[in-house]
């Protein structure tokens, strides 16, 4: 529809107020009624107010009620004249008060929709990267159907009987599509004992600036029994699909790919060289990816984004720029050298209580971690977490992905923000405990138990370290004669990215171009395995963990969905990044 793109062009501020107020009738006490006082507040530009209706109409669901749900366009807007927007020039009071008949729900996807695709009409872009951008566009159904085939493919990496569906993935579905978007090559690498990473590559010219975009084909476990609908066949709903790896990390994959595409179809040179990465080990830590790296013959980056990370709020795009570090360990505690009667030697120490008095001893009364000499330094918290975790007002998504009972507190750090404390706290948990067989439990004192103990650390402090002390914390608190062995041990370090990076700079300006918002940066409260061989292997080049995710996703559990509108957003934003790089070389 040629004609409304070209009227809307023309309205950038009018559009920027537009998705204001719609950004407020988000977060309204009644989200339907503030809805409807916006769309009737936007009747006096038509053509703004228009391309929102339409937006709105292809943002509801197929649920919605029948007299509102026959308006709905076609949903690539290819009617001709656009029949909603001449109902809603007809009648934008109707049009509200229809609006007013929807569900919360339903609204409030309506918006998310249409604040996230309002931006594509900025007249800012420079030409080549608008053409870019409207090929992104074009593609989203086709890359939407392709992340559909992706979730059949049970490649979980957790389960070495389904490792031949994990190759399966990448030799029927990544490799194909990478080789579809005409890269100079196409190459699989599978380390001894491992599973299969493929990559591509997209120009070597040493004159360029080269940007990799990591992403991994392999999934979590999914019980069907957990899940509203089969976690292996895709499953949309509400402007969101549903099915495992939708999301985490198909998503990322897609997105990346569709950004490369686009610049293809729109018939315009990648302005830098392309190296697209897609792991097959990243949900068991990545554990061959140091042997990988040494086999992608290809530019080294001068800037790595790894489109497996999380956007603070949907519509928002979120760079993750540290990671906690980890320490975990299996301790085996020993007591006695055989099971008794707990009644008639109950002065005997239990290995499984000797266990739970350790482990209480590690934290405070408010289930902080303890351990002297660490926890009581000062925790340093980066200016650009507090001001983006202040953006971040409304947590209970939070709350909701753990079904935490009405009253229940976080366990949070002096800042009182739990995103600060996710991202630049201790924390530590009892990760598992095994003493008796509970189906069979008996009274005996247990004579040795075994307990998982995880902590998280801080960004800037040394997981080695913190390792050590914690062996010798344990060992301090054992009851005289006990026992304690340590397996299964190991420490990952914590990751601090560089913002000072010119790359960085390259980056908060392709997102405001992309989506007219500025950047959110935040942590990240787990480890990331790839993190730090990518690191160690590239030194001194920038690497940042990129949003495809949203506080609905629920990656790694039950019902895991890509938000449709966020998955374009993410494409047109690294359409935009890779852009800016080359614009950024030019300048250098």
């Amino acid at each position: 529809m040629p004609a409304m793109k070209s009227a809307v062009v023309g309205q950038t501020p009018a559009l920027r107020s537009a998705r204001a107020l719609l950004q407020e009738a988000r977060s309204a006490p009644n989200v339907p009624a503030a809805a409807a006082e916006v769309f009737r507040r936007l009747a006096p530009t038509p053509e703004v107010a228009g391309h929102v209706a339409q937006l709105v109409l292809e943002s509801v669901s197929p649920s919605t009620p029948s007299h509102f749900r026959h308006m709905r366009p076609n949903r690539w807007f290819r009617q001709d004249p656009p029949t909603p927007l001449a109902n809603y020039l007809r009648s934008p009071d109707l049009f509200a008060r229809q609006i007013q008949d929807l569900s919360t729900t339903d609204v409030q996807h309506a918006l998310d929709g249409v604040i996230t695709a309002l931006p594509r009409w900025d007249k800012g872009l420079p030409q080549s990267l608008a053409d870019v951008m409207t090929q992104v566009d074009a593609l989203a159904r086709e890359m939407l159907s392709q992340l559909a085939r992706g979730i059949s493919f049970r490649g979980v990496s957790h389960d070495d009987t389904l490792w031949d569906e994990v190759r399966r993935t990448a030799s029927e579905w990544v490799t194909p599509l990478l080789q579809a978007a005409g890269p100079d090559r196409v190459t699989t690498v599978t380390p001894t004992g491992g599973l299969p990473t493929v990559y591509a590559v997209f120009g070597s010219d040493p004159a360029k600036e080269t940007v990799w975009l990591y992403s991994h084909h392999d999934d979590q476990p999914a019980d069907p029994k957990e899940w509203r609908s089969n976690p292996w066949v895709a499953h949309a709903s509400k402007g969101r699909l549903f099915g495992r790896g939708a999301s985490d990390d198909k998503a990322g994959f897609i997105a990346a790919l569709t950004a490369i595409m686009a610049y293809r179809n729109a018939g315009i040179p990648l302005p830098v060289n392309v190296v697209a990465v897609v792991e097959g080990e990243e949900e068991i830590g990545s554990i061959h990816i140091g042997e990988v790296l040494p086999q992608i013959d290809a530019q080294p980056p001068d800037l790595l984004l790894a489109v497996d990370g999380w956007n603070l709020q949907s519509g928002r795009q979120t760079a993750t720029i540290a990671t906690r570090g980890l320490v975990q360990c299996e301790m085996a505690v020993r007591t006695v050298a055989m099971a008794t009667h707990a009644g008639g030697n109950s002065m005997a120490p239990g290995a499984s209580t000797e266990s739970a008095w350790i482990v209480a001893q590690l934290m405070d009364v408010n289930r902080r971690l303890y351990l002297p000499g660490f926890t009581d330094r000062e925790i340093a918290i980066p200016e650009v977490f507090k001001a983006s975790a202040a953006a971040v007002t409304d947590v209970t998504y939070l709350r909701r992905a753990a079904g935490m009972p009405e009253g229940m507190s976080f366990v949070v750090n002096s800042e009182g923000h739990p995103l600060l404390t996710t991202w630049c706290d201790w924390a530590i948990h009892l990760l598992a405990h095994q003493g008796q067989d509970l189906a069979n439990v008996a009274g005996i004192i247990v004579p040795e138990a075994r307990s998982v103990v995880q902590v998280r650390i801080p960004p800037g402090v040394d997981a080695a370290a913190v390792e050590q002390a914690l062996y010798a914390r344990i060992q301090s608190l054992l009851w005289k004669g006990a026992t304690v062995g340590f397996s299964k041990n190991g420490s990952i370090p914590a990751w601090l990215g560089d913002t000072d990076a010119p790359a960085f700079g390259a980056i908060q300006s392709a997102v405001m171009q992309a989506t007219g918002e500025p950047l959110l940066v935040s942590g990240c409260g787990g480890s990331i395995g790839f993190l730090q061989p990518f690191v160690d292997f590239f030194p001194g080049k920038p690497v940042y963990v990129w949003g495809i995710e949203d506080p609905e996703t629920n990656a790694h559990g039950p019902n895991e969905n890509q938000g449709i509108n966020a998955l374009s957003g993410t494409a047109r934003t690294l359409a935009a990044i890779l852009w800016a790089m080359g614009h950024h070389a030019e300048k250098s």
